[in-house]
C-alpha cells in the first residue's frame, strides 16, 4: 500500500460517522472537478457551500447532492445560526473563497478534521486551522475518497442538513422579494439579474472588489441545463486583481480550452466589473470588437468597497484619499472602440438590454450608475432582513 493510499484510508476513518460537516468549494478549474465535488458531497451527505468561482454556485439548487447553501455568506450573517450550526469537520476543495464571513466562521469554531485538497503546494490557511493539506487534482481525490466512505448512517432527529437548507431558503425568499419589489437599479440587483438572465452556454468574468462579492452573495442559483455544471465563472483574485480584467474576459471568450464550444464559435461572456476596473484596463476594450463580450460596468464614481471600512466615518480624509472619486461615464469610451452602448435606469430596461445584447453574438457595454453611500445602506438592509428570515 502506498503512502497516498494510507493517507486516504486514514482520512476516511477520521470522517467516519461525522454528520455535522461541510463541503466548501473554492475555485474549481474544470467541470470534471465540479462534478466530482458534487459526488463527494452526496456520498458524505453534508451541506455544500459553493464559492462564486466553484462552477457550482449557479447550479447548486439544481443538484441532487444533498442540501446546498449557495447563499452561505448571507446565511452566516445570523449570529444565532453561526452558534447553532458549528461544523465538526470541513473538506475544502479547490482554491480560495470570496466570503470573509465564512472564513471567520470556520476560524472561530475550528472544525477538525479540516481538509484542503487542491492542485497547488501553496497553503490557503491564514488562520492555521487546516489539519490535512493534500496537494492533488480535485476529481481524483474526490473519487478515491468516495471509494473509501461508508454510506452515511441515518440518525433519528438529525437536523443538520435541514437547518442549512431552511436557512438558505429563508435568504432566497428575502432576495426574491427584494428583486420583485425593486423599482431602481442597484449593485446587488444587477448581480441577481445577470445570473437570472444569462445566455445559454455563456461564462462570467467577475471584477474584483464588490462585483465578485455581490455575485457570491446575490446571484440567483438556478439549475443549469444539460450536464450540470455548465456555467463557468472566472475572477482575478489577488493583490492586483483589478488590473487586466477586460483582457481576461477577451481571453475567456476565445480561449481554446475546456470551456470553449466546439469549432470556431466563441462563448458569450458577461463581464461584471466596477468603474475603476474599467478605467485600469480601458485600452483592452479594443479586444472586444469582434468578441461576444457584454460588459456590465457598475459606475459608482469611485471605490465603493471602501465604504464598508471604518475609515468611511472620517469624511474629511475618506472621500479624497480612499474612494478615488471621478465623474466619468463610459459612453465615449464605448464609442471610441465601436461598442454598442446602453445606460438603463430601471430593472426592466436593464433586463431587456442585457438579454438582447448578451445573446446578440456581438460585444456591448452596458453602464449602470449607482451611488456608493446608498449601496452601503442597501447591503446593510438586506443583511438585516436575512438575519431575521
Amino acid at each position: 500500500m502506498t503512502k497516498r493510499e494510507q493517507r486516504l484510508d486514514a482520512l476516511a476513518d477520521a470522517l467516519a460517522g461525522i454528520r455535522r460537516g461541510l463541503v466548501v468549494c473554492g475555485r474549481l478549474d474544470s467541470g470534471a472537478d465540479a462534478r466530482a465535488a458534487l459526488r463527494l458531497t452526496e456520498a458524505l451527505d453534508w451541506p455544500l457551500v459553493p464559492d462564486a468561482t466553484a462552477r457550482l454556485r449557479l447550479a447548486a439548487e439544481g443538484s441532487t447532492a444533498g442540501p446546498a447553501a449557495p447563499y452561505a455568506d448571507l446565511v452566516l450573517a445570523s449570529g444565532a445560526f453561526r452558534e447553532a450550526c458549528a461544523p465538526e469537520a470541513v473538506i475544502h476543495l479547490g482554491g480560495r473563497t470570496v466570503s470573509k464571513r465564512l472564513r471567520l466562521f470556520l476560524k472561530k469554531h475550528r472544525p477538525a478534521p479540516c481538509v484542503v485538497a487542491r492542485p497547488d503546494a501553496r497553503r490557503l490557511d491564514p488562520d492555521h486551522r487546516v489539519s490535512d493539506h493534500v496537494e492533488t487534482d480535485v476529481a481524483p481525490f474526490c473519487n478515491a475518497l468516495i471509494e473509501r466512505l461508508d454510506a452515511p448512517a441515518e440518525r433519528e432527529g438529525d437536523d443538520w442538513g435541514r437547518s442549512w437548507k431552511r436557512a438558505n431558503a429563508a435568504v432566497a425568499r428575502v432576495l426574491d422579494d427584494f428583486a420583485a419589489g425593486a423599482d431602481g437599479l442597484s449593485e446587488p440587483l444587477v448581480a441577481r439579474l445577470v445570473s437570472r438572465h444569462r445566455p445559454p452556454g455563456g461564462a462570467f468574468v467577475l471584477g474584483s472588489s464588490m462585483p465578485v462579492r455581490d455575485f457570491n452573495r446575490y446571484a440567483r442559483p438556478d439549475a443549469d441545463t444539460g450536464d450540470a455544471p455548465r456555467t463557468p465563472v472566472f475572477a482575478n483574485r489577488g493583490a492586483s486583481g483589478i488590473d487586466g480584467t477586460v483582457a481576461t474576459a477577451a481571453g475567456v471568450c476565445t480561449g481554446r480550452c475546456e470551456i470553449a464550444p466546439e469549432g470556431d464559435q466563441q462563448r458569450p461572456v458577461t463581464l461584471l466589473l466596477g468603474d475603476l476596473a474599467v478605467l485600469h484596463d480601458l485600452g483592452a476594450l479594443a479586444l472586444l470588437r469582434e468578441r461576444p463580450v457584454t460588459v456590465v460596468a457598475l459606475n459608482n464614481g469611485g471605490g465603493g468597497i471602501f465604504h464598508f471600512l471604518p475609515i468611511a466615518e472620517r469624511e474629511e480624509v475618506f472621500e479624497p484619499h480612499f474612494t478615488t472619486p471621478h465623474e466619468r461615464s463610459f459612453e465615449q469610451a464605448a464609442a471610441m472602440f465601436d461598442l454598442p452602448y446602453e445606460r438603463p435606469t430601471t430593472p426592466e430596461a436593464f433586463t431587456a438590454a442585457y438579454r438582447e445584447r448578451s445573446r446578440s453574438g456581438a460585444p456591448a457595454l452596458i453602464e449602470v450608475r449607482t451611488d456608493r453611500r446608498e449601496n452601503r445602506a442597501l447591503h446593510e438592509r438586506l443583511e438585516s432582513r436575512c438575519r431575521s428570515g
